[in-house]
This record gives C-alpha cells, structure tokens and sequence, in this order.
C-alpha cells in the first residue's frame, strides 16, 4: 500500500518531470544559434544513415548525444519537437536526482521540490537544444550528487551508475567529465581506506573494464580506428585546453573566479564555514561531511574553470539552487522564517538569471527585442516546426534570412553531382534527404581543428582530402556567413587547384574535380 508520504512524493516527481520538459520545450523553441543549435541535428541524422564520428568526420565533442537523438529520431521521427525533447528529458533526469539527492540530505520534501523546479527552469532551457556543454556539465553535477549519496547510503547500488555516468559524460565532452571525475576519485579514496571499501570497489573497477571492452567492441564494429579517436578527442583538445588554461583561465582574476560567480560561491557558503570547522576540529577523516562538503566545493571551481574556458555564454548559474538546497540541508534550521528567507533569497536570485539569460535567449546572443521579430521556422520546412526563426546573423529581417536559404536548397536540389556541405545551418541535408558528406562535424578555426601551424595539421588535412575523395566529391557548397572560419577550402586546397563560383549572396561553390 503507497503511503501518504510516498503520494506526495510521487506528486512532486510528476510535477517536476511536467515543468522540466514543457519549461525547455517553449525555450528551445525560441531563437537559435546556427554553429550550436544545428551540428547535434544533423550527426544524429546522418548516424542513422551509417556516418560515423571519427570514423566518417573529424570531430572533438563525443557522439553521446548524437547517439541517443538517433535513438529518439528512430521513434519519433526526424523533427524539431523530437531534437527539443532529448534536452528536455535531460533536463527533467537533472531536476529528478536533485529532489532525491535533497531528500536523501534529510531536506523537507517541499524545499526540495522547490529547489528542483528552480534548478530545471534554469539549466537545460538557457540552450534549449542538445548541446555538449550543458548535457556533460548536467552528467558531471548528476555524478557528484549520486557520490556523496552514496557516501551517505553506503550500502547501496547507487555506486554502480558512477561508471555509467563517467563514460557517458566523457563520450559528451572531456570537459568538465575528467575535472570532476578527478575530485570524485580522490574522495573516493579517502572514503574507501577509511571504511575499508574494498569489495565493492572491486565490482567497480570490473564494470568499468566491461564498459571500456564494450567500448572497443563498438569501435572494432563500426570500423573506427583507435588512432582517429585519439587524435581527435584526446590529443588535439589537450593541445586547445593547455592554451585556454593559460589564456582564459590565468592569469588568476578575481573578478572572473569570484565576482562574477557570486551567487554561486554564497550558495555554498554554509559548507565553506562548516568544513572549516572540521578542519579546525581535526575531523575531517573521521566525519564524513569533509568529504561531502570538499567535493561540492571543489566541484564548483571546475565548472567555473570549465565556463570560462569555453567560448560559450554563462550557463552554469543552474548550479545555484542545487548548491543552495545542499547547503540548506546542512543548515539543520527550525526556524520557518530564516528557512524562508533562504528559499525567498534563491528564488529571487533564480529569477534574475531566469530573466537575464534563458527568457532574453542571451545563450543565442539574442535579446528580449531580437524575438519579438522571431517568424516560422516551418517556412524552411515541415521538420523544423514549431521552432521559432531569429539569429544573430539577421536580427532585424529573419524572412530575408529564410529567403536566401530557401534559394541555397533549391539549387542543391537540382545538383547532380556528388557535393560536400559546408556551413553552420546543418539542417540543410536533414530536410533534403541526403548526407552533407561534411568532413567535419562543425566548423570553427583552431576551436575545432588544428590551424596550417599546429603540429596535427598534416593529420587534419590528410584526414579532410581523404574523405572528399573517398567519396568522389565534386564541388564544395560553402554556405555563410559561418560563425568560425570563412577559408576553409583555401587553407584545405592551398595548390589552388579549384575554381570559385559565387552563386548567391550567400553561397559560393568550389570547384575541386581537378585537384585528385
């Protein structure tokens, strides 16, 4: 017989899964940013038809996401709605993990719920659509939560999703995965001499021996060989993170780590003060808060690492109801007014990011009057309904946009020899019907693959001539503007054995048949 505590709980559950899809529904509907709204919905498409990351494309963000959109493709068809509700179940499994974490932390059920309906309105929904940064940011939070629950349980079989976890994060994107799988591993080291956790341990490492296995069984299937998957997604984007790190990170400005991060440092403050404490006391090997309250600090400074690393607007301000639900929980308050004023001082806070960032659509470097001039994106074509058309590229006239890519797919339509797609509007193949044979998943200079001076450019270029020729390409469509680079076939193709054709204001085509 279900309890009335297990009632409510349910009731919360429901509510929370509602308000975490039809919240990132409506935004994700709203605004988009070609380079990262597109390239998702267009990989998870083409590995329905048999192309393969690595393998078919140069690429450094993981095929986690396009693998399970090819999976929602497969049932529900290729659509908008369908690439929008991938984000949106993500979304609502965020907003889950938190309410059962907050519950777990002896949190009142109806603070709890509140911390996770203010978590779900502001994580997913600032991007709306699949994009690697929120989903390995939202699988690297899920992680520590599900740690320190598990530090807390002890005995329980919340430990085995942490290997999960970790390859699904790494296979999204290495960063923050391998920051925050790092602070789990060395308290999960302390916590197993400490209580002697050895033989659970051990079903761990064999999981993760299983899953690395299954990972190379996979590659063996699909023919992707190791040293592509290296070079892409280990070895170039160290060689892109020692720049960043010496670049964007230092030198050490405390105005970028602190100031601007304010609300995330206070939400955790209650935990700074307390694991003080432990460490003054000299119990922090003995007391297992030293280990909840270290992971979900330092935890906190990788993420920042990781947002001011990437190119990317703020989104890990989502991170503050979570951190502000934990801190309450160690809180231990009995008084309804200064409990209250906390749940009042998030919310608000909330809110203002709510409206800053997610209502303004400043993830698309949009603004509240950049939308009001959003039109049918279901003008381009059926499949991208009900999405809502406005970008940065063409804020004022979005039907002028739509107009000049409307002429791009005609004459694609009528091409009749073999053609690669470049561009950042990688819904163009998707709606033809055909494969953009693209020898990347994305386009951007440096940030996505190596520039003529980088050591693995020889790599690079070998691996795009490869591919064109393989597949017996013919002309090069170049589609603008693009976001990243805007020579790429030049910087390719520098014996200049092509021919240039400018067939509309924003499409030119190369000509590369005498260059094999």
């Amino acid at each position: 017989m279900i309890t009335k505590t297990q009632k409510i709980h349910i009731i919360n559950l429901i509510f929370i899964i509602v308000i975490s899809i039809a919240v990132n529904q409506y935004f994700g509907n709203i605004g988009i940013f070609p380079i990262d709204s597109f390239f998702p919905f267009n990989s998870s498409y083409e590995m329905l038809n048999g192309v393969y990351p690595f393998k078919d494309y140069w690429t450094i963000t993981g095929p986690f996401i396009d693998v399970i959109q090819a999976i929602l493709f497969k049932i529900l068809g290729v659509n908008w709605t369908a690439y929008v509700l991938h984000a949106s179940i993500m979304n609502a499994v965020l907003g889950l993990v938190v309410y059962y974490s907050l519950i777990n932390f002896d949190l009142p059920r109806n603070y709890s719920f509140i911390y996770s309906v203010l978590t779900v309105i502001l994580a997913y929904p600032s991007a709306g659509t699949p994009y690697v940064d929120h989903h390995a940011a939202i699988l690297s939070i899920i992680s520590i939560l599900i740690f320190i629950v598990s530090i807390k349980k002890i005995k329980t079989n919340l430990w085995y999703f942490l290997p999960v976890l970790f390859f699904c994060s790494f296979f999204t994107k290495q960063s923050p995965t391998s920051y925050i799988f790092l602070i789990i591993g060395v308290f999960y080291i302390i916590f197993l001499f400490k209580n002697f956790f050895f033989k659970k341990t051990i079903i761990l490492l064999l999981e993760t021996l299983v899953i690395v296995l299954l990972i190379y069984l996979i590659f063996n299937l699909y023919e992707i060989r190791f040293i592509d998957f290296y070079k892409q997604y280990i070895d170039y984007p160290l060689s892109i993170g020692e720049n960043r790190f010496e670049n964007f990170l230092f030198p050490f400005d405390y105005k970028r780590i602190f100031l601007k991060h304010k609300w995330l440092h206070i939400s955790l403050l209650p935990l700074y003060i307390q694991l003080i404490n432990l460490i003054i006391k000299k119990e922090f090997f003995s007391d297992n808060r030293f280990i909840y309250f270290g992971s979900l600090i330092l935890s906190s400074y990788a993420f920042i690492s990781h947002q001011l690393m990437t190119i990317n607007g703020n989104f890990i301000f989502f991170l503050i109801p979570i951190y502000a639900g934990i801190s309450h929980s160690f809180l231990k308050i009995k008084n309804l007014k200064k409990d209250s004023l906390i749940i009042i001082l998030t919310i608000l806070v909330s809110l203002y990011y709510l409206n800053k960032y997610i209502v303004s659509r400043n993830f698309m470097d949009l603004t509240k009057n950049d939308i009001k001039l959003k039109i049918e994106a279901s003008l381009i074509d059926k499949k991208l309904y009900p999405l809502k058309w406005i970008t940065f590229n063409n804020k004022t006239s979005p039907i002028e946009e739509i107009e000049k890519l409307k002429e791009v797919i005609e004459i694609i339509k009528k091409e009749k020899q073999n053609i690669s797609i470049i561009t950042d509007y990688q819904f163009i193949s998707v709606i033809l019907g055909i494969n953009d044979n693209s020898p990347s998943k994305y386009w951007y200079y440096y940030h996505v693959y190596p520039t003529k001076d980088h050591r693995l450019f020889d790599y690079y270029k070998e691996f795009f001539l490869e591919k064109i020729n393989k597949k017996n390409i013919k002309k090069i469509f170049v589609i603008k503007p693009l976001a990243g680079d805007d020579k790429i076939v030049e910087t390719i193709f520098q014996n200049q054995c092509f021919s240039k054709e400018k067939r509309t204001k924003i499409l030119d085509v190369y000509n590369i048949s005498k260059c094999f």
